[in-house]
């Protein structure tokens, strides 16, 4: 039986067009044997304060690496990604989950230079980074913790570009629909070619805009099955937009490494960071901090 704790707390509201929420995971595995967690594209960058070992398994590089008492960014992922906690010891993490052109408001660098990439943070931010980390792990408190994240990000945040302005708005154009918004009209709302919408998209975003409607169309679809369960994936296909079973299948094979099948049956126990996440996306609005999560 693993226990894990996972809870969000909200940044300042000068960062929340920025920042998505800050996060803690606790984590024990009791059996013995690593606990294993897929992670599947989900449109956010993140900053993760790691103190105990993990391995992460990236499928789009193709590669495992060790990670302990390290300060890492994680950039846009096309691909699944696999964490393995060790067992019979209590594992903390502590973390920032960016919105999805959040952690270009801090860094100056393309965000394609960092999709399905993990790097060391120092390497972007600085010695800074490290100060950061050392106050995270002094803090007592969760607000304590809180409002060194703030100081942190409010003294990084750099001037906001009328071109960062126009990407945010055509992805949360792309998010009203659900993924289903068709390139040509989204071009047309952005009154610029498609070449340059597609360019500023890779730069500010990390993904094209097709890239991101897909992932946000999959989001949406593994959402609709957490809250109605479907027992016909051809009716899921359908009212997640995709033109028909095979189209979905290819789809969530590609962002899963699974058949739906395989991959729907234990969506009920998927990692409470992405459960989280798809609730407040398209539901009504949980609760800032949530309880305990079991699994089997």
């Amino acid at each position: 039986m693993a226990v894990m704790q996972y809870r969000t707390y909200p940044p300042d509201p000068r960062l929340s067009p920025y920042i998505e929420n800050y996060w803690s995971l606790g984590l024990h595995e009791e059996q013995p044997g690593d606990l294993e967690s897929c992670i599947v594209p989900d449109g956010n960058t993140s900053l993760m304060f790691i103190r105990h070992p993990l391995r992460r398994r990236s499928v789009a590089r193709d590669s495992t690496d060790r990670y302990s008492d390290r300060c890492l960014l994680v950039g846009q992922k096309t691909q699944p990604v696999f964490y393995s906690f060790p067992a019979g010891q209590w594992v903390q993490t502590y973390g920032v989950r960016f919105r999805p052109l959040g952690l270009a408001a801090f860094l100056g660098i393309a965000q394609s230079e960092l999709r399905d990439q993990i790097v060391d943070a120092i390497d972007l931010f600085g010695n800074t980074i490290c100060h950061l980390s050392n106050q995270l792990q002094s803090a007592r408190t969760p607000d304590g913790k809180v409002g060194y994240l703030n100081r942190f990000f409010l003294k990084q945040l750099r001037i906001i570009t009328p071109q960062f302005r126009l990407v945010d708005q055509l992805t949360g154009q792309i998010f009203k629909q659900k993924g289903q918004l068709k390139m040509a009209d989204l071009q047309e709302i952005s009154r610029v070619s498609y070449r340059q919408m597609d360019r500023l998209f890779r730069s500010y975003l990390g993904l094209s805009p097709k890239a991101y409607a897909r992932i946000v169309r999959f989001n949406h679809c593994v959402f609709l099955y957490r809250r109605h369960h479907f027992t016909r994936l051809t009716d899921l296909a359908y009212e997640g937009g995709y033109f028909d079973q095979m189209h979905f299948i290819k789809e969530v094979k590609y962002f899963t490494h699974e058949t739906p099948g395989q991959y729907l049956a234990h969506a009920g126990r998927m990692a409470p960071a992405f459960d989280e996440l798809l609730t407040r996306r398209f539901e009504v609005k949980k609760s800032q901090t949530s309880d305990f999560y079991y699994f089997s």
